[in-house]
Order: C-alpha cells, then structure tokens, then sequence
C-alpha cells in the first residue's frame, strides 16, 4: 500500500511537469531504494535515514500547516464530526500513523540504557505524545 500511494503521488507532481507517465513506472522506480533499504539489519545504519525521513514529515507539516492557516474558516462553520464514510480513512490514516511501533522491541534491545525506554517521560512515551499532537493538529484543522 505505501509503495502504490508514494507512486501516485509522485504521478501527480511529475505528470504536472513532465507529462504523463503510468504510475507503475514509478513503483518500479520506488521498488529499489525500498529493496536496498529492507536488506539493512543494523538499526545503527538506519538512523540517518530515519532522520531524513523524520526532517521531510516535519517539513511537509509545516508547509501544509503554512497553507491550512491562509484562510481558515471559523470553528462554528466546520463539522464537530465527520461522516461515516470517512471512517475508513480515518482508521487508515492513524493506522499508518502508528505502524512505527512495531521497531520499538529491536530499538529497545539495541539501546545502551533501555531504562530510558519505558516511563513517563522516557524515549516511547515522549515521542508518541509528539506525534500523537502533530497528527491530531493536522486532523483538526
């Protein structure tokens, strides 16, 4: 699912300048970083990509939060809560979200003081918080 719609969004921006092109070409083309990236073991490795990663989501907030609040409509004018047809991307959207989760385990074991970890104010619980408050701002508004 996440190499069809990386594909079809790259369709969108670069049939804009360069004409069409089937979005399978790009799935090809987003099949080998993705391949490269699947083969490395070392989470230690994977830390400036996840970095990058981490830069460019934030970057895309702000850009999108840069256009939201250009002309924002007044709260009593927008729906307290959506339809139920939009439930299904609701569920998909705070499932994508989240599926980082499932790196915890290997990162814990893997952390010098796993300790840090766990707690109120540890490595999990920070980070879920700021994530949580960043996709619900984008959510909301």
């Amino acid at each position: 699912v996440y190499i069809v719609f990386i594909s079809q969004n790259l369709q969108q921006i670069f049939d804009s300048y360069y004409g069409e092109v089937d979005y399978h070409i790009y799935m090809a083309i987003i099949l080998i970083p993705m391949l490269v990236l699947a083969n490395i073991n070392n989470l230690k490795h994977l830390s400036p990509v996840s970095m990058l990663s981490n830069i460019l989501l934030f970057t895309g907030l702000c850009i999108i939060s840069y256009y939201i609040f250009q002309d924002l409509p007044c709260t009593w004018e927008r729906k307290t809560v959506a339809t139920f047809g939009q439930l299904p991307l609701y569920f998909g959207t705070a499932l994508f979200a989240f599926t980082g989760i499932n790196v915890v385990l290997p990162l814990e074991n893997q952390m010098k003081s796993p300790a840090d970890l766990k707690g109120w104010n540890g490595v999990l619980n920070t980070s879920m918080v700021i994530v949580s408050s960043l996709f619900i701002a984008v959510g909301f508004f």
